[in-house]
């Protein structure tokens, strides 16, 4: 969650620490006019259904249970408890947290428009050419809301909002202990399967990896000469000479492909001077994500499936995750009342496959 910073200090507030908080300090950008153009024009709070975790639910909802996912991405909200893989989106903690947000959606402090738009008309609400608009966004960096390195300077204006407590203590920040890509099949067309799989190896060799993720030596990275500090304070291992997003990106594979963006690779850059995207999201995350980072044995693993079980588990999660995703915004934009459907929406569940989906993957986690 990022929060438009002059707004909060126009109106002399402090960054919120729960859930009620928040909400108190939506209604003052919803009523203090913090713009200062005397038109009740502020959205308080907005996200999209496209775009880096730019769902306005994934943030919200770790108040209340711990969600592994928003709307704007694919895939199903599970975790693990005392062993066994739990649907966060069945739990009590769920309904909790969908209560909240439709109480901020009844109130006008959540835009509707989160749950239609996509990352273009988000981006253009967050870059409104005249006044800001946008009081808080959910993204995994600013530049899904506003234009990265632009004229308006927007982008640096906003600052993370750290975890919130629920009304039962709950503050979770999401974790994904493994995050890389190894997508690399040998099949037997191959003619020389061995110098397949040495390719395959090597994208996850520092220099490989770099010109698969960030281009070509001398052009838009070189290595970090002695001395030149990265953006962990270390000494760097790379520097990079174009923004990522920036010029001809026609000539490396732009991530795709076996790869490991390890700390050492990411935090390895050098820093540079001012506030780059990459050392804003590296102090923010130490100083105000890290404190309430989930336990890592709660989240799920990769796992590995047989091919049976792989096509099953396919279909269920894509049923399952449509399911959820629609529902997640029917009971927060009153659609469907939480209270008096929400039973209902169990028992959709079931039927769609639930109790299958999650034998499936308990087989598969017991297993690992």
């Amino acid at each position: 969650m990022w929060i438009y910073r002059p707004w909060l200090d126009k109106l002399d507030l402090n960054m919120p620490a729960t859930t009620e908080d928040f909400k108190d300090i939506l209604i003052a950008f919803r009523d203090l006019d913090p713009n200062g153009n005397g038109i009740q024009d502020e959205i308080p709070l907005s996200g999209a259904i496209s775009g880096w975790h730019a769902g306005v639910d994934g943030f919200l909802m770790n108040a209340f249970v711990y969600s592994h996912g928003n709307l704007a991405e694919s895939g199903i909200r599970m975790f693990i408890e005392d062993g066994k893989i739990t649907a966060a989106f069945a739990e009590l903690g769920w309904r909790e947290g969908l209560r909240y947000m439709n109480e901020l959606y009844r109130e006008r402090l959540i835009s509707g428009d989160s749950f239609i738009q996509d990352n273009n008309q988000y981006l253009q609400l967050g870059e409104n050419p005249d006044v800001v608009l946008l009081g808080a966004a959910t993204a995994g960096h600013p530049g899904v809301f506003t234009q990265l390195q632009s004229e308006s300077g927007r982008w640096l204006d906003y600052t993370v909002v750290p975890p919130l407590e629920g009304p039962n203590g709950t503050r979770f920040a999401r974790y994904d202990p493994v995050y890389g890509y190894g997508e690399w099949t040998i099949t037997d067309k191959a003619a020389h399967p061995e110098a397949a799989l040495r390719l395959g190896d090597a994208f996850y060799e520092m220099d490989l990896l770099l010109h698969n993720t960030r281009g070509r030596e001398g052009i838009e990275w070189v290595w970090a000469e002695p001395g030149e500090v990265a953006i962990n304070g270390l000494q760097a291992v790379w520097k990079e000479l174009v923004d990522y997003g920036r010029g001809d990106r026609s000539s490396w594979w732009d991530q795709a492909g076996p790869q490991v963006q390890s700390r050492d690779f990411r935090l390895g850059r050098v820093r540079g001077e001012g506030r780059s995207l990459a050392v804003i999201l590296y102090e923010e995350t130490r100083d105000k994500m890290e404190p309430y980072q989930v336990n890592p044995n709660m989240v799920v693993p990769p796992l590995t499936f047989d091919e049976d079980a792989a096509a099953e588990i396919t279909d269920l999660e894509s049923a399952l995750g449509t399911y959820v995703n629609e529902m997640i915004a029917r009971f927060i934009i009153d659609d469907a009342d939480i209270e008096t459907e929400w039973n209902d929406y169990l028992a959709e569940l079931d039927r769609i496959g639930l109790p299958r989906y999650i034998e499936l993957m308990q087989e598969a986690y017991d297993n690992r």
